[in-house]
């Protein structure tokens, strides 16, 4: 068998292991992706609840204070209750800007890192593709 042949089953066996191993790498990627994603949201939801938490423990200080100093139903009483719901949905408001963010910091990473796996799949082939022309050429397959 001539070197050419030997040369270019060579390549095809890497290019194909290549493009197995780079459509793993990709999944992969594609997973970490995911549970990270699932992870962020995990404990954005558990901030929240936290700030739900305090905001009903403040306000019921707030209410219990009202009650003790006669001062119940008041407008400074409604006011500082006001405020406290304010703040707690601004944080949460806040909290969810941020998780939109990094979810679409993600899917922009996963579009590049897609990309750059079909970059690594073109040159592959392309490399392939090469040698094939280099053994035809060498068999004197195009003369």
């Amino acid at each position: 068998m001539p070197a050419a042949l030997i040369g270019l089953a060579i390549t095809a066996v890497g290019t194909i292991a290549s493009v197995s191993a780079e459509k793993k790498r990709a999944s992969a990627e594609r997973e970490a992706r995911s549970i990270s994603s699932a992870n962020e949201n995990l404990r954005n939801t558990a901030a929240k609840r936290k700030a739900v938490r305090e905001e009903r423990i403040r306000r019921s200080r707030v209410q219990q204070i009202s009650v003790n100093t006669g001062v119940a139903g008041s407008s400074g009483e409604i006011g500082a209750t006001s405020a406290l719901s304010a703040s707690v949905g601004r944080n949460i408001a806040f909290q969810e800007q941020e998780t939109k963010a990094a979810q679409g910091i993600s899917a922009q990473n996963q579009k590049a890192a897609n990309a750059n796996s079909s970059i690594a799949n073109i040159r592959a082939f392309t490399n392939l593709f090469q040698a094939g022309v280099g053994a035809g050429e060498e068999l004197g397959l195009f003369e």
